[in-house]
């Protein structure tokens, strides 16, 4: 698994651009000092992951001996048919600076297979199955937990925020108008974490992402500074960036919402 992950993200980033974001995310304080972001993402895929799906080269991989193989294919199986209809790897490579548009797709992308998953599963495995593979997975969250304890508070959040705040949107998307309005987000999707978090500021009335311009600040600082790094963080990250710094939850969300 280290390997495969290894390659992949090597493949994504270079040393310089992982060495960069690390010293970035050190800057923001969202992580301590001597963060490298390489050496928390392996472990943390390792323990985390069932199942994943590579895109570029088509690729399922399943975790042998895990519990509920079943569901965790079904949700990977949908990760293939994604790729098919509608092409994930230049939509996941759309955004490289972009952390907070990169989290909306992957909200549509694992929202859905999530909510498949989820669907296939009361309809096809048994009660029986389902309580054996909870208990199985009981047993295995303490060292999960534990590996997610490991790394900082935004990496978590990133891990997670797709899956269940992705399918709580999709949910939106299938309740109005089934797997059609599902494929439809495909075409006309959100653009923002923050339309993630309310759906009504993309399903209701939409709220687009403000552009904001830095044009003039190379030569307002100087010929001595360089860029090193260049990331958008938006509502999910901003909450995140608050929560790091020790602000109460409900101002943090409160400030990040604007």
């Amino acid at each position: 698994l280290i390997k495969i992950f290894t390659k992949e993200i090597d493949r994504d980033m270079t040393a310089a651009e992982i060495d960069a974001a690390s010293r970035s995310m050190i800057r923001l304080r969202l992580a301590s000092p001597g963060f490298n972001l390489k050496e928390k993402i392996l472990p943390l895929l390792r323990e985390n992951v069932g199942g994943f799906y590579i895109p570029h080269n088509k690729t399922l991989y399943l975790i042998r001996g895990i519990p509920m193989q079943k569901t965790i294919s079904a949700h990977e199986l949908t990760h293939a048919l994604q790729d098919q209809y509608f092409d994930l790897e230049p939509r996941m490579k759309a955004h490289k600076n972009n952390d907070d548009a990169t989290a909306a797709f992957q909200s549509i992308v694992e929202g859905e297979a999530t909510l498949l998953m989820n669907i296939y599963q009361a309809k096809y495995v048994s009660f029986k199955e389902t309580l054996r593979g909870a208990a199985q997975s009981a047993l295995l969250s303490s060292g999960q937990m534990a590996s997610l304890q490991q790394v900082p508070l935004f990496m978590r959040e990133q891990l997670i925020f797709p899956y269940m705040n992705g399918q709580l949107f999709v949910m939106e998307a299938y309740r109005d108008g089934g797997w059609a309005g599902v494929r439809a987000l495909y075409t006309r999707g959100p653009e923002s974490t923050e339309q993630i978090i309310h759906p009504g500021k993309f399903y209701t009335k939409i709220d687009r992402p403000t552009t904001i311009s830095l044009s003039g600040l190379p030569q307002a600082l100087g010929n001595h500074w360089q860029r090193a790094h260049e990331n958008t963080l938006g509502e999910l990250l901003i909450s995140v960036l608050l929560r790091t710094l020790k602000t109460d939850l409900e101002i943090a969300n409160t400030a990040a919402r604007g």
